[in-house]
């Protein structure tokens, strides 16, 4: 049985353990469902984003997947040249970056917005096959390209690629900052202009007691 306490922490008593669950924060989360989402995918877009992608296109930006220890070393330099502005970090570094890919295989998958050469954008994509779910854990952009707009052109293929192998769900991650407190309205705006839902996601925290 659980009961709710004036804190807002959900508590259940049973076989006489005491598990308590405290809500730490809850979080804003950008996600595309496929089941609500046009097969086309540009008509999903604003009028904004659709010129954005038509434009990368028309310059003849490419998808890649990022497979070698230098193409993830260089997808991090542009990440943490992104976060800088920031005043922040990537959570993970380049050599994590690497193990993970060593270690999930098809389970992570890093990709890049290419002009000729020149990576100008990419993400790191966690894959979850069984929930027929992805999750893109980082999106940036070299902020020294941000007028080809390469961001538009990641969302754009990243949504194309994963309707093609049917998945449900693509989440974009969260948009609320300082522990669920603030909302980013810039970057929440930002997602939901490729047609992006939003759910919220509650983070708990559990203390069993066994005296």
């Amino acid at each position: 049985m659980y009961i709710k306490t004036d804190d807002g922490a959900s508590v259940s008593v049973s076989a006489g353990v005491d598990k308590v669950l405290l809500v730490v924060c809850r979080l804003l989360n950008v996600y595309i469902d496929y089941r609500k989402y046009n097969n086309d995918v540009l008509s999903n877009f604003s009028k904004m984003k659709k010129r954005n992608v038509r434009k990368c296109i028309e310059a003849g930006m490419q998808l890649r997947e990022l497979q070698s220890e230098k193409e993830i070393e260089r997808f991090h330099q542009v990440l943490s040249k992104n976060l800088r502005k920031y005043d922040t970090v990537p959570v993970h570094t380049v050599s994590e970056m690497i193990d993970l890919k060593r270690r999930l295989g098809e389970g992570v998958i890093f990709y890049g917005a290419y002009m000729g050469e020149l990576l100008v954008a990419g993400t790191m994509v966690f894959v979850f096959e069984k929930v027929r779910c992805a999750h893109a854990q980082y999106l940036a952009a070299d902020p020294d390209y941000a007028h080809v707009n390469a961001m538009s052109f990641i969302y754009y293929k990243m949504i194309e690629i994963y309707m093609e192998k049917g998945f449900q769900y693509l989440s974009w991650g969260t948009t609320t900052e300082h522990g669920g407190e603030e909302i980013n309205w810039n970057l929440a705006n930002n997602k939901e202009e490729f047609g992006s839902l939003h759910s919220v996601n509650s983070i708990f925290e559990k203390h069993i007691n066994n005296e």
